[in-house]
């Protein structure tokens, strides 16, 4: 039986703790990863010629397109989704896509003016929006469902080396559009763009990195990566404050280039131009953790997948990682904490095909973490599921099973952590 390791964000009240990187299975061993993408329940990773596809957590991967592209200068760059169609951005052979989920391939350039390199490719699942740079700067948008791409022309977006649009989101229905050195745009439709006031806009919003969109958004909040430092707006683009205090400097530059800048619910990441170096901040930017235990190079790409958080490393040896995403908190005072372990009744439960489980490690412990391990077992006693295998220090948690590849029934949890053992009853209803 499929054993799912699956672990949430705990909700928490003090300093948070985090887990190290560790290796992922390679889809390839003969090129880097450029890009990684979480998308309707699999993990999808871009590299040379090919985009590779896993729907077990990174352990097995199919190559999807199978050669479709023979350029051995070629790289992937960018892989986005709309429905069930599948975008790829290259550096040499401009976008080609997939209608049916991967299962064909066919070349979408029409209406490109230079198809060659893809230095942005973004969609939202309506529209999809690319960025080519040099020799032909040009900005282009067109339905994700159909059609050819059709430049836009509304201002000077897009049409030279300054205001080449580096990354694109979307916020309050409304598309933002970072350039090079000519502030954000905004607009309503993707056709139509107005410059913003910009106050406070950095010199030059560029990257190390092949494929990373400097702009992303968490609720009403904008952030943008440049090579020194990330930018926050709370107005709509019309001002802009440095946002990135603790970062670690390059050393002998005294900057802060950002490789990579990614956004999940209320979380923010980002990494660095700089081996070793990726911080997360879960207060729009106001306070960063350093994240960077494990790593051995710089990553490029980040995606969250059945949450864990996925790296793609500047490494061919081992370019793919993985952590957990936020797991707990220590009770500064452990006064309020238990005194002892608790498991709590799953909820919702019934349930179909999720449910959620909380549990406390207590503040009394002779030593600062514990081995806890929860898992599930069928009616017959067969271990159907591992949802947590590692030292914990003390604090309250929460983990989600999925239970999507089991049957309806009876199922029991128990929670084992030194001497301690608690077992709980729940149903799963299909």
């Amino acid at each position: 039986m499929k054993i799912l390791l699956m672990l949430l964000s705990v909700i928490i009240t003090a300093s948070p703790i985090f887990s190290q990187w560790v290796p992922v299975n390679e889809s390839s061993k003969y090129y880097y990863s450029y890009i990684l993408k979480s998308n309707d329940g699999a993990l999808y990773v871009g590299e040379g010629d090919n985009v590779y596809k896993s729907t077990d957590e990174g352990n097995t991967w199919t190559n999807l397109t199978n050669n479709f592209i023979i350029n051995a200068a070629n790289s992937n760059w960018y892989i986005e989704f709309a429905g069930d169609n599948i975008f790829v951005g290259t550096s040499v052979e401009g976008v080609y896509m997939s209608p049916d989920k991967g299962a064909t391939w066919q070349y979408d350039n029409e209406g490109l003016e230079n198809v060659k390199q893809v230095d942005l490719l973004y969609s939202d699942g309506i529209k999809i929006f690319s960025s080519m740079g040099w020799p032909t700067y040009g900005f282009y948008q067109k339905t994700a469902a159909a059609g050819q791409w059709v430049r836009v022309d509304s201002s000077d977006i897009g049409t030279t080396y300054g205001t080449q649009v580096t990354g694109l989101t979307k916020m309050d229905n409304l598309y933002y559009a970072c350039t090079r050195s000519d502030g954000v745009y905004e607009s309503s439709d993707g056709e139509n763009w107005t410059k913003k006031t910009n106050s406070g806009y950095p010199a030059e919003v560029a990257s190390f990195s092949f494929t990373s969109n400097r702009i992303v958004s968490i609720g009403s909040t904008l952030f943008i990566a440049t090579n020194d430092g990330i930018f926050k707006s709370v107005d709509q683009a019309e001002s802009w404050t440095r946002t990135d205090k603790g970062f670690a400097q390059w050393d002998g530059l005294g900057t802060v280039p950002i490789m990579k800048l990614y956004a999940h619910k209320n979380s923010l990441y980002a990494t660095m131009g700089k081996d070793d170096s990726a911080y997360v901040s879960t207060d729009l930017g106001d306070t960063w953790t350093d994240i960077s235990d494990g790593l051995g190079h710089y990553i490029i790409s980040l995606t969250v997948h059945n949450n864990y958080l996925y790296g793609a490393q500047w490494d061919r040896d081992s370019s793919l990682v993985r952590r957990e995403t936020t797991v707990g908190l220590i009770h500064e005072n452990k006064e309020k904490m238990p005194a002892v372990f608790q498991l709590s009744q799953n909820y919702p439960n019934p349930f179909n095909p999720s449910t959620t489980i909380q549990y406390t490690v207590p503040a009394s412990l002779k030593r600062n973490v514990l081995l806890v391990n929860i898992s599930v077992f069928n009616m017959l006693g067969e271990k159907v599921a591992t949802l947590v295998n590692e030292d914990k220090m003390p604090g309250n948690y929460e983990v989600n099973f999925d239970a999507s590849n089991l049957a309806s029934g009876l199922y029991f949890y128990k929670l084992t952590a030194g001497q301690n053992t608690i077992t709980k009853k729940m149903i799963l209803s299909k």
